[in-house]
């Protein structure tokens, strides 16, 4: 399969939207992909799919960069599968158990806010597993200028997850990137930047004028993870 993907000479000017880029070695005598690397991209268009896949070289040829994106309906059903928790919209929330819901035999109730015992609202910060349900979608947090609430810090999450396992996979774990790593067959993997946010949290992070109690941890949480 390998065969049919072109390795261009130069990134994609669309680079953004993918997940992840990977670091294979290329072997001089073919200026292709040596072969243990190959193998693995094989089985990498399997669960993501050619187009999916980006390849282009270094500048001295010596590297080839696979650029990888999960298409967002395998994203949705590997997050559904493994009952991935995301952030509910507080308001939404609130509004769905005002209304209650016949067919699941959920009568309406409501919950007071005690701001004497917290000033966090009832329905602030609660988390709910993903169901691709249409009529559940709009309970999800989502990102700005997006219709889906998977930002790319779950992106990656959920793709780390695919290449552990997946029905793809004769043996779990073998294609963790991490197992890649250590084994040898890739030089090094990381992230894709979202640069229009990069530079905006580099505006807002460690401001000259901001204490560093006031920084924007939910968009430093939300861009590099909870590790951070």
């Amino acid at each position: 399969m390998t065969s049919k993907l072109k390795i261009f000479d130069h990134y994609p000017e669309d680079y953004e939207k993918y997940d992840v880029c990977l670091e294979f070695n290329v072997d001089p005598g073919t200026n292709k992909i040596d072969a243990a690397g190959a193998e693995v991209l094989d089985r990498l268009i399997g669960v993501f799919g050619s187009k999916y896949i980006y390849l282009f070289y270094s500048g001295n040829t010596s590297i080839v960069y696979a650029l990888i994106r999960a298409a967002l309906k395998l994203v949705k059903d590997k997050a559904e599968v493994e009952g991935f928790k995301l952030l509910l919209d507080g308001q939404k929330a609130k509004e769905r158990a005002f209304d209650g819901d016949t067919e699941a035999q959920v009568d309406p109730f409501a919950i007071p806010h005690i701001a004497e015992i917290s000033q966090i609202e009832p329905f602030e910060f609660i988390y709910g597993e993903y169901v691709s349900r249409p009529d559940a979608q709009e309970l999800y947090v989502c990102p700005d200028g997006m219709n889906h609430p998977f930002h790319k810090v779950l992106r990656l999450k959920l793709l780390s997850r695919m290449l552990t396992t997946t029905e793809h996979i004769a043996k779990e774990g073998e294609l963790s990137l991490d197992y890649l790593l250590q084994g040898g067959v890739i030089r090094d993997f990381h992230p894709v930047h979202d640069q229009e946010k990069l530079d905006k949290l580099r505006e807002e992070w460690v401001a000259t004028c901001s204490v560093p109690w006031r920084q924007p941890l939910k968009d430093i949480r939300d861009y590099f993870g909870e590790k951070m």
